[in-house]
C-alpha cells in the first residue's frame, strides 16, 4: 500500500495522513504471517466462524497471500 501511496499519491485523498497511519500500523506487521498461517490449516476452515463467511474469508485469504494482484491501479 505504502508503494502505491507513493508511486500515485493523486489517486488517494489525503496521501500524506495515509502514509503516517501505514507507518504507525508497520509495528504490527508480523501478525499477518500469524493470521494466514491459522485460516491456512483445513481444519481452522472447518469451523463455524469461518463457514459462515466462507465467501468473503477466502476472497481476503487471497488477497493477503497475493497482495500486488489487488493493489495494481
Amino acid at each position: 500500500m505504502q508503494k502505491c501511496i507513493e508511486q500515485k499519491p493523486e489517486y488517494f485523498i489525503n496521501a500524506k495522513k495515509l502514509l503516517a497511519l501505514l507507518n504507525k500500523l508497520s509495528h504490527f506487521h508480523y501478525i499477518h504471517k500469524l493470521i494466514e498461517n491459522f485460516w491456512l490449516e483445513p481444519d481452522n476452515q472447518s469451523i463455524r466462524t469461518w463457514k459462515e463467511h466462507a465467501d468473503i474469508n477466502n476472497v481476503m485469504l487471497a488477497t493477503s497471500l497475493v497482495p500486488d494482484g489487488y493493489l495494481q491501479l
